[in-house]
């Protein structure tokens, strides 16, 4: 019983070690054609978004507007002897 015992649990501890094997070769090669994908569809993401990046950077700069123009909301209904404060 000892014995039966004993060989059941070497066998229930090494039953993990087979998850560890490697892959067969044609997972590895679906696998590494899976990252390689992702890859160049991150770089295509990057390149997009510096693409973008830049032509909003020329629009803005070809707009031509300028800041915005600096306004005093309280300059009605505050009283005439009373200065608005000067920006520093």
């Amino acid at each position: 019983m000892r014995v039966l015992v004993v060989g059941l649990m070497i066998a229930t501890l090494a039953m993990p070690a087979f998850g560890q094997e490697d892959p067969p070769s044609d997972a590895q090669y679906t696998l590494r054609q899976e990252m390689e994908k992702r890859d160049r569809e991150e770089r295509q993401r990057r390149e997009r978004a510096v693409e973008v990046d830049k032509a909003y950077q020329r629009l803005m700069k070809n707009s031509g507007a300028g800041p915005a123009p600096k306004t005093d909301p309280w300059g009605t209904i505050r009283g005439a002897e009373t200065p608005a404060r000067n920006s520093k």
